[in-house]
């Protein structure tokens, strides 16, 4: 079950793609990504200068981006540009599994502290929106750590999936 909506959700990520290609934004600056588009937002994580993101969409003031837990998630535009992206991946194959490997033990990490600090059997809402934030903030972590961009990252996460690492 678990592989088969894997599939799915790749082969729906490939249709979309072909459909329009993907726009990216690069941060110009350290710059505060939120959770809405508001500075009183929940503050989800703070990006490096020349950080890379997959646009989704855009408003007057803010980027639309999608982080790695799958919610939109907000960039001021003064904080970032318009940039091209070719990517960028370690060239072997033993520093991709050392990521993959790294992604795992985030999620898990992840789902711990979630549960630690709001149980999901009293409160799943909270569980799964403080999950998320989690998610999103120690996978750029790891995208840092690896001097990846986040659109390598989901690269090397997709070839670890499909080839069972």
């Amino acid at each position: 079950m678990k592989k088969t909506a894997f599939i799915i959700t790749v082969l729906m990520f490939m249709v979309c793609g072909a459909i329009a290609a993907p726009r990216f934004i690069e941060t110009t600056r350290r710059a505060n990504i939120r959770a809405g588009a508001s500075t009183s937002s929940t503050l989800v994580v703070t990006s490096r200068r020349g950080d890379i993101f997959q646009l989704i969409n855009e408003t007057e003031n803010w980027y639309v981006i999608r982080l790695f837990s799958g919610q939109d998630r907000y960039l001021y535009k003064t904080l970032a540009r318009p940039a091209a992206y070719e990517p960028s991946l370690p060239d072997t194959i033993e520093a991709r599994r050392e990521v993959f490997r790294a992604w795992e033990q985030a999620d898990a990490e992840a789902k711990r502290e979630a549960d630690r600090r709001y149980s999901p059997d009293s409160n799943l809402k909270r569980n799964l929106e403080y999950l998320q934030l989690l998610v999103d903030r120690n996978k750029l972590e790891i995208a840092h750590k690896y001097d990846l961009q986040p659109p390598d990252l989901r690269r090397i996460i997709v070839e670890g999936n499909l080839k069972g690492w």
